[in-house]
C-alpha cells in the first residue's frame, strides 16, 4: 500500500514539474476572403500585419492567403518574413521561409488569380504576452509572378510599405504556449494533501 501511494505522489509531481508545452494557434486573423484586394509582397515591397500573443510562446510556423497575379498553375515558393514589436522594425525574429500550398481557387478575382493557403513551418521565435508584428516581402514564385496577400479585413492593423495603413491581411500564427510550473511551495503543499489522502484511506481500509 505505501508502495503504492508513494508511486501516485512521484508521478503527479513529475506531471507538474514537467510542465510540457502544447501545440496551439497562437492568433488567428480570419480566412481567406479572396474578393477584396490583394497587397504586394515582391518587388520592394513589404506588408505587415499585428497580432496578438495572450500568454508567453514560442512562434512556430504561420499560414496566409496569396493571390498569384496573372500567372495560372504558378506557385509561391518562399518569402521572407520578420517579427518585431513594431510595423516595420525592432526584429525578434527573421528568416526565408520556404512554402507549402494548398489551392483555395484556381481563376479567381475575373479569371486573373489563383489563390492558395500558403504555409511556413520551422520558426523558433520565443515572445511574451504582447502585440507584434508579422512582415512579409521579397515574395518568389515559380514563374515569377507577383505574390499577393490576401486582404481580409481581420481584426489585426495592418499596413504596406509604399500605401500606409491599408485592411489586414488572412493569415494565422501557430507555436507553443509555456504552461507554468508551480512554486516548490505549491508542490510541498500537493505533496502533503496527496500523503494525508493516502493516509486516510488507509485506516479505514484497516478498518
Amino acid at each position: 500500500m505505501k508502495v503504492r501511494f508513494a508511486s501516485i505522489v512521484l508521478l503527479a509531481l513529475s506531471l507538474m514539474v514537467a510542465a510540457p508545452a502544447f501545440a496551439a494557434t497562437l492568433y488567428s486573423n480570419g480566412p481567406i476572403n479572396g474578393t477584396i484586394n490583394g497587397f504586394n509582397t515582391c518587388c520592394g515591397l513589404l506588408v505587415t500585419d499585428s497580432f496578438n500573443i495572450s500568454s508567453n510562446s514560442t512562434v512556430t510556423g504561420f499560414d496566409g492567403g496569396f493571390w498569384v497575379w496573372a500567372g495560372l498553375g504558378d506557385l509561391p515558393v518562399q518569402v521572407d518574413w520578420s517579427i518585431g514589436t513594431s510595423a516595420f522594425g525592432n526584429t525578434l525574429g527573421s528568416g526565408t521561409a520556404v512554402l507549402s500550398n494548398s489551392l483555395f481557387c484556381s481563376g479567381c478575382w475575373f479569371g486573373n488569380f489563383d489563390i492558395y493557403t500558403s504555409t511556413a513551418s520551422g520558426l523558433n521565435v520565443p515572445l511574451l504576452t504582447g502585440t507584434y508584428w508579422l512582415t512579409l516581402q521579397n515574395a518568389i514564385t515559380v514563374n515569377g509572378s507577383d505574390m499577393m496577400w490576401d486582404e481580409n479585413d481581420g481584426p489585426s492593423m495592418a499596413q504596406q510599405s509604399s500605401l500606409g495603413p491599408i485592411g489586414s491581411e488572412a493569415f494565422n500564427i501557430y507555436g507553443t504556449t509555456q504552461t507554468t510550473t508551480p512554486e516548490p511551495g505549491t508542490l510541498v503543499m500537493f505533496a502533503s494533501g496527496i500523503l494525508g489522502l493516502g493516509g486516510v484511506l488507509r485506516r479505514k481500509l484497516s478498518l
